[in-house]
């Protein structure tokens, strides 16, 4: 009589043993999914509510992007506009920033650093042109008082200014500030016109669109789409699923440590400290 072996092979209990050692890889990727969603249906809301007829909105909503944080199970939606020309703006309605920058680009670097402490500037006291490749400059629309007022103050500054450029190698000369503008694209700053136009800052009239848009994806039904997603159910609830792993995951993607503004944006739009 041929012996049995003492223990025979179990396929449904390996599978399930599988399945258990795999749920903390599996769980990852439903909280991706479920979080995506969410911030999908943040920008669909915000897509659908956006003023349409704002000169300064208008179509905005259109280059809200979403994207991956690098490092992070959570995602971000941001702006991507296209630069435009800057001497397609008016002058005497338009004030220009430099974006602080997060990684070092040699002695951009500083140069960046000084034009962001000395400005923002006026189009016609813009002093230096950058490589397109290298800057990010933003505009925002401003009073006419306000752009003499920020003029003034460029001129006041100038001299000091050129000195602190010629120590790290660039010569300016104040007669040439109006025309390096010409090779600069620039990009509106879309923060700080949606928080105008959020909440009614500055005499302009509000149109609040991104505080109601996140209520309304945060509401039950939002949570019941994000819950009941077939991925997210087999990901956790069928253990031959093996598509778990590219749950959520993205190719556009974005650092963590660029994203200071968007962070301060969604403070003020959300009222968390």
């Amino acid at each position: 009589m041929a012996s049995k072996p003492m223990l025979q092979r179990d396929d449904d209990f390996d599978a399930t043993i599988r399945h258990m050692m795999e749920m903390p890889d599996r769980m990852k990727a439903a909280q991706r999914v479920i979080v995506q969603t969410f911030a999908r249906k943040v920008q669909e809301k915000v897509m659908k509510m956006a003023p349409i007829n704002d000169p300064d909105l208008q179509n905005y909503a259109q280059d809200l992007k979403l994207h991956k944080v690098l490092g992070r199970d959570s995602y971000s939606i941001l702006y991507r506009g296209k630069p435009e020309p800057s001497m397609t703006k008016d002058p005497k309605s338009t004030v220009l920033y430099v974006k602080e920058v997060f990684k070092s680009v040699g002695r951009w670097s500083d140069i960046f650093k000084v034009l962001g402490d000395y400005g923002p500037f006026s189009i016609d006291s813009w002093p230096m042109k950058i490589p397109k490749e290298r800057a990010y400059v933003i505009y925002r629309t401003a009073s006419e008082s306000e752009v003499n007022e920020i003029k003034q103050k460029n001129k006041r500054e100038s001299k000091e200014l050129i000195v602190k450029i010629a120590k790290l190698g660039i010569r300016l000369n104040e007669k040439d500030f109006k025309v390096n503008i010409k090779d600069v694209g620039v990009t509106q700053d879309m923060a700080y016109t949606v928080i105008r136009k959020e909440f009614g800052l500055g005499g302009v009239k509000a149109a609040p669109h991104w505080k109601p848009a996140i209520r309304e994806a945060r509401s039950g039904s939002s949570v019941d789409d994000a819950t009941n997603n077939i991925a997210v159910r087999n990901a956790l609830g069928n253990p031959s699923y093996k598509g778990y792993e590219k749950l959520g995951k993205m190719r556009d993607t974005v650092s963590a440590s660029n994203l200071k503004e968007t962070e301060k944006f969604q403070n003020k739009v959300t009222g968390a400290s």
